[in-house]
């Protein structure tokens, strides 16, 4: 659950970085903007920082799942050994309940 979540992050942590450099190339209308999309962005991160361009913030990423995810994926089984769930709604529910209190 956790451990997954953490792993996932390696892969999907070089496109929020992307994203975010986007959005705040769009905020800046005074700078010159010589990106438009992600394969841009994602290209002149690689050339200009780098492979740590790319994974700067990574381990406040891993300790937010390390913290966040691993509650909720334990959260949920707890709930749903504990209530005996075995419905669709009730294992939502369970769902539900286990994300907001991660949260």
């Amino acid at each position: 659950g956790g451990l997954g979540d953490i792993v996932a992050t390696c892969v999907s942590h070089p496109f929020d970085v992307a994203k975010v450099r986007l959005q705040l190339a769009g905020e800046l209308q005074s700078a010159r903007v010589t990106f438009r999309d992600y394969r841009g962005i994602l290209r002149r991160l690689c050339f200009s920082e780098g492979l740590p361009g790319l994974y700067g913030g990574l381990t406040a990423a891993w300790m937010r799942h390390s913290i966040f995810s691993t509650t909720r994926h334990g959260m949920y089984h707890v709930l749903v050994d504990r209530t005996g769930a075995s419905s669709l709604p009730s294992r939502a529910a369970c769902g539900l309940a286990s994300g907001a209190a991660a949260a």
